[in-house]
């Protein structure tokens, strides 16, 4: 009858089936972007931290066991987004995770770029512009979920 999955009903009311098959496809792309990452951090944090500083192997058996945990780490990822709401609190969390992360860019390599003598200036990034860029961003995200639905 219908071959599209039941994991988003809401959705297929709203949209048209090219519109459905687009957002199939960011999804992917968003799954996939997502998991990398998470296996990338995953695995410099375990190599750098525990085998850098702790255990000490020779070869590459620290780049081979760094890289399977982060490899399942990045499996339990893609398995557990595999729903990714499309409500309020998903819009609200993905804005403040932009902007706080763009902010503390900003924040943090711009001092360290336009006054390298200045070694407190890293801080303004951590303290100020990171965690008020979240929060603000948090707004935004509202705004934006706020102006999509009312469109609808």
């Amino acid at each position: 009858m219908n071959s599209l999955p039941s994991q988003i009903p809401t959705v297929s009311r709203h949209l048209g089936t090219t519109q459905l098959q687009t957002y199939h496809q960011m999804k992917i792309i968003v799954r996939i972007t997502l998991s990398l990452v998470v296996v990338v951090v995953i695995y410099l944090l375990i190599y750098w931290k525990c085998f850098s500083e702790g255990f000490r192997r020779t070869g590459n058996e620290s780049n081979i066991i760094s890289l399977l945990i982060a490899i399942l780490i990045g499996i339990v990822v893609w398995t557990k987004i595999k729903n990714i709401s499309t409500g309020l609190p998903a819009y609200i969390f993905a804005g403040g995770i932009l902007v706080g992360t763009t902010s503390f860019i900003f924040g943090f390599f711009g001092p360290l770029i336009f006054a390298p003598s200045n070694n407190l200036g890293p801080l303004l990034g951590i303290f100020f512009t990171g965690p008020f860029g979240f929060l603000f961003g948090l707004f935004l995200g509202g705004l934006y979920w706020n102006k999509k639905v009312k469109n609808k």
